[in-house]
């Protein structure tokens, strides 16, 4: 089985390697294989459903011809809603009453 490192691109000492900037980096999913070769998008989701064994369904839901082109498109339109969605995530962590 491959071995995955995800790298938490929001920290400004994240590696993200010569030809992967990090605003981009932080705008859209990427995965580097064991080659360094980089892609994105919605392929790349189902490349790590494929690693993943609790996962695997997905992949297996993901993977015919015709699947991929509209979760390509539905991840396309997720994206310039994903700050305010994070951002409204964090409001309510911060709301949250603390016990403890």
């Amino acid at each position: 089985m491959a071995a995955i490192c995800f790298v938490d691109v929001a920290r400004p000492d994240a590696e993200t390697g010569p030809d992967l900037d990090r605003g981009v980096a932080m705008a859209r999913f990427h995965v580097r294989s064991h080659d360094s070769e980089l892609a994105s998008g919605a392929a790349d989701f189902v490349r790590i459903w494929e690693l993943l064994s609790r996962w695997r369904w997905a992949a297996r839901i993901a993977r015919p011809p015709d699947v991929l082109p509209e979760l390509e498109a539905g991840y396309c339109a997720f994206l310039p809603l994903r700050p305010h969605i994070a951002q409204l995530l964090l409001r309510r962590r911060w709301e949250e009453p603390r016990t403890g």
